[in-house]
């Protein structure tokens, strides 16, 4: 008779020297087919279950590696399965043994070794033969009962004595939330209360044998219900145990009828006594025992109907909960605030409903902490959509037992005192708002006023005063001295005509008569031209300007409001700075915008007054290194200019080191730029 060995694996140098080794023995007596994996391999044997031995190639026994050797091992217990272990240790072959396998062989496989194994099972085969039907009828007949006990509505599982589970059809794995391959290798006491789990000893294990009572088990999600077991110890053919099955079947539903018979009988016993009691009574007794009952029953009708209406009319939403938020009772009134019909409500959870993320588990923590909530305010989502404020209220809802199983409470509507709330809360702020354009309004016109009356007066006094000394003193002052004064009259009418320029500015800005009109400039020739204005100043003060500002440096803005802001940082950062001091102007290009840098080796500023440099209404100036006076008016209007230009101004100071004043400009047009 031919002999059908099937390898499994994808390993071509091992198919080969097995093939080898098969023709060597008897070419015509054996038949040598491959298929690469363990699911070609099932689907394969399933159609045609003529396979004599099963070649299992095994990489490793480590993680799922032995997977394959348990569903072939399931499926055809009477085969015989040799694996090849590529590295094979005492422990990957107990492994491999302990999950089904007949035998191993070593990688590179030995031809007499091979021979021998393969002897040694065809003589397993021969044996079982005298006991055991043919193979495609025992797969047949496998099969049949597979399915049947697939198909039970009782749980089925097959344990070993240490509780490992071996099997468990599809009845036992939905009974307990799982998936069936999800069990496999699991602890089968897992399905027991942890107050009942123990370790199995060897007299536990006799005592399985026809056990049978009720019990309870926890199915994956941590639920509890009861079950009836029973269970038997399966014997190999000396009599000694080698596994367990049980058979399992929820009987919740039984001891929920069986609970329900037992009250109805309890409330039975009861009305039979009572009835008993009262037939022994006089027939007076008798009636007017009828007649009061006659009213207690017109009396608990009409509180049911009063109770009743009043549910129905109650303007607040009642409702009750699981403890998972699964609404399980509402009243009519859910319609008018939720617009949900009742049929509706009753499919929604507490978490479709409440809008914030994470409210509900607050709602739910506050309840279990304390029993009961008050004036929980939450936000609604109806049924269109829109949404709703409430005010929440809820306690534990018990069931007979006194056990929590859920909460109740109402949900007062109070839409209209949150909207007006938002509104206060919304008027307060433009207030707060107006109430500050109003101070800066102010600190505007103040500053004005005092610019006018006090700065400019003095401007025009010493402008005044120069032209009288040359009118009175042209005669006696010499060429060197009027040309002395002349200088000092010209530099006071340049301090004047930069005050009306930058008064000209800030009010053309304060009225939204300046509009940006950004463009690509060079900030090297802004800087270059400003510097240019001021060598005269710096010359007389000994003070060095220097430029490092790149020639190809170039930012998207207003060119007059740059050339404003350099020319007046420039000014400042001369006034400031002593004899023989540097200014410095320098640049550096980031991704997105141009830094630009005003330092000067002068005076420096206290930290409390640098904070008061950008206020308009501050009203802190003060005098350069030669008396020269300032209006408090160029910051505030550099800091207006380089905003208006998409940009930030402030300044960092060292007192006695000097100042640096930094303000950034956009290298490209933005979408936030001012028009």
């Amino acid at each position: 008779m031919q002999k059908h060995v099937l390898f499994i694996g994808e390993d071509r140098n091992i198919l080969e020297r097995v093939r080898q080794i098969c023709r060597q023995i008897t070419p015509e007596s054996f038949q040598c087919a491959q298929q690469p994996t363990c699911t070609d391999a099932l689907a394969c044997l399933a159609d045609k279950p003529e396979a004599s031995v099963i070649l299992l190639n095994v990489p490793s026994v480590e993680g799922a590696g032995l997977i394959p050797l348990m569903r072939l091992y399931e499926q055809f217990p009477l085969l015989p399965i040799i694996v090849i272990l590529a590295h094979p240790s005492p422990r990957s072959i107990k492994a491999a043994v302990s999950q089904g396998a007949f035998d191993f062989l070593p990688v590179p496989i030995d031809g007499d070794e091979f021979k021998a194994t393969l002897q040694r099972a065809f003589c397993r085969i021969d044996l079982l033969s005298g006991y055991f039907p043919s193979a495609s009828t025992l797969h047949h007949e496998i099969l049949q009962l597979r399915k049947a006990v697939e198909t039970m509505r009782l749980g089925v599982t097959i344990s070993d004595l240490h509780g490992c589970i071996l099997y468990t059809n599809p009845a036992d794995a939905a009974m307990h939330g799982y998936e069936q391959d999800e069990l496999l290798g699991q602890d089968a006491r897992m399905f027991a209360p942890s107050e009942l789990r123990q370790p199995m000893t060897v007299e536990q294990v006799r005592q399985w044998e026809g056990f049978a009572r009720e019990s309870e088990n926890i199915r994956k999600d941590g639920s509890r219900f009861p079950v009836w077991l029973i269970s038997a110890v399966i014997k190999d053919e000396d009599g000694k145990a080698i596994a367990i099955i049980t058979s399992c079947e929820d009987i919740s539903e039984r001891k929920r009828i069986e609970e329900e018979l037992t009250k109805h009988r309890y409330h039975l016993e009861e009305l039979i006594k009572e009835r008993t009691e009262e037939l022994l009574q006089v027939n007076q007794d008798l009636q007017q025992e009828i007649n009061e009952r006659k009213h207690a029953e017109e009396a608990l009708r009409e509180s049911e109907q009063k109770y009743r209406l009043l549910f129905e009319n109650l303007p607040d939403v009642f409702y009750r909960i699981d403890r998972e938020g699964n609404f399980l009772l509402f009243s009519p009134s859910v319609t008018h605030f939720l617009g949900y019909s009742m049929e509706e409500a009753l499919t929604l959870n507490a978490r479709d409903v409440f809008v914030r993320q994470g409210q509900f588990e607050d709602f739910l923590s506050l309840v279990e902490a304390h029993g009961h909530l008050e004036n929980f305010e939450v936000l609604l989502k109806r049924q269109d959509g829109s949404f709703e404020w409430g005010s929440a209220h809820a306690r534990w809802y018990k069931n007979h037992d006194g056990e929590v199983v859920g909460y109740e409470g109402i949900i007062r509507d109070f839409s209209i005192r949150k909207q007006a709330e938002l509104e206060i809360l919304v008027a307060h702020d433009e207030l707060q708002k107006t109430n500050r354009q109003l101070q800066e309004l102010n600190a505007s016109k103040d500053k004005f006023f005092s610019i006018i009356s006090h700065d400019l007066r003095n401007q025009f006094t010493t402008l005044i005063g120069f032209t009288e000394i040359i009118e009175s003193k042209i005669e006696v002052y010499n060429r060197e001295r009027l040309k002395q004064v002349i200088g000092m009259l010209k530099n006071s009418a340049e301090r004047l005509y930069a005050l009306f320029e930058n008064l000209l500015t800030w009010s053309r800005l304060q009225r939204g008569a300046m509009a940006c009109q950004a463009e690509t400039i060079s900030l090297c020739t802004i800087v270059a031209e400003n510097l240019k204005m001021i060598e005269t100043h710096a010359e007389i003060k000994q003070i060095t300007l220097k430029n490092e500002v790149l020639e190809d440096c170039v930012a998207y803005a207003d060119y007059s409001m740059v050339d404003t802001v350099i020319r007046n940082l420039l000014s400042n950062a001369l006034k400031f700075t002593g004899q023989k001091g540097l200014v410095l102007i320098s640049s550096t290009t980031r991704e997105r915008e141009i830094e630009i840098v005003v330092s000067d080796t002068g005076c420096g500023i206290e930290k409390d007054v640098a904070d008061l440099l950008f206020r308009i209404d501050s009203n802190y100036t003060s005098k350069g290194t030669a008396g020269e006076k300032g209006t408090g008016l160029g910051l505030i209007l550099c800091q207006e200019l380089v905003e208006k230009n998409s940009g930030q101004i402030w300044v960092e100071s060292e007192v006695g080191k000097g100042s640096s004043f930094i303000f950034t400009l956009p290298r490209f047009l933005r979408e936030d730029n001012h028009a």
